[in-house]
């Protein structure tokens, strides 16, 4: 009975996982839009337990029914319309949360521009991940690629970066 209660709790941190993925954000994003904890979030995607009530949270931010949520194997609604929908539902209820992001977004383009205008950093040639992983080290930012990516075309686009392309949608970013 243990290993399949074990097996149950993993299969819902996997449905959880690619829930949060599919939606664009890190660990620590989705936690705050929902208004839980990161440590919430990981224990449920590690298969370490959940309560009723972050079960509920979930399905309601969402909007996916519990059946929909516990169908390991069912197709998600499309992106586009998933992420509106969870979006609408967190201005909603949760607006500190969707605040509380907004600047932490913020934070990373001030630093972005820091980095840029005060600091050698982009005299090396960067990738998104190379940001990312130091906005980790040195700022405890748990961005995803996507925030970053943004910002980083964002700088591109006002004349503070340089970029060349590697592959499609990936770039190195210099001064």
């Amino acid at each position: 009975m243990e290993k399949y209660i074990t097996t149950q709790k993993e299969k819902v941190g996997s449905r959880f996982c690619q829930i949060r993925q599919w939606l664009g954000y890190s660990t620590s994003d989705f936690a705050i839009l929902l208004g839980l904890t990161e440590s919430t979030i990981l224990n449920i995607e590690k298969g370490e337990g959940f309560s009723s009530n972050t079960i509920c949270i979930v399905s309601f931010f969402t909007n996916l029914s519990l059946k929909e949520l516990f169908d390991y194997s069912g197709a998600l609604p499309g992106k586009e319309t998933f992420q509106k929908t969870f979006l609408r539902k967190v201005k909603q209820y949760n607006s500190a949360g969707l605040d509380r992001l907004n600047k932490k977004r913020t934070s990373i383009k001030s630093i972005l521009e820091q980095l840029i205008k005060e600091t050698n950093f982009f005299k090396t040639p960067r990738q998104t991940r190379d940001v990312r992983e130091f906005l980790q080290e040195e700022y405890q930012i748990d961005a995803t690629s996507s925030v970053v990516s943004q910002s980083l075309t964002n700088a591109f686009h006002e004349g503070l970066l340089k970029r060349k392309i590697i592959t499609v949608r990936n770039y190195l970013y210099y001064r």
